[in-house]
């Protein structure tokens, strides 16, 4: 039989100057700079970028592994708002 602990992930925010933290914001800006220089050349010409994204998000040099990493010392993963103003949230439309 499971134990809740088998399943349930850490509901405890992560610290902002862990080094797991640092690596997955890291990482994730990495992938958004790639996919804003990609689709900013355009296609053909931004192809390559583009392409490169998935894989910088998967394995054990990706966001994947950064997202366990988090987990594991027994926190929430999360995504912190980007400085950049090109990453900048958009206003829901009107409702």
């Amino acid at each position: 039989m499971s134990q809740s602990a088998d399943y349930l992930r850490a509901t405890v925010p992560a610290d902002a100057a862990s080094v797991e933290h640092r690596t997955l914001q890291d990482r994730y800006q990495s992938v958004l700079e790639l996919l804003y220089t990609g689709y900013a050349k355009g296609l053909p010409l931004g192809a390559p970028e583009i392409n490169s994204a998935p894989m910088d998000m998967l394995g054990a040099s990706g966001i994947e592994a950064a997202l366990e990493a988090v987990a594991a010392s027994g926190v929430l993963p999360r995504f912190d708002p980007i400085a950049d103003p090109r990453f900048v949230a958009l206003q829901p439309p009107p409702s």
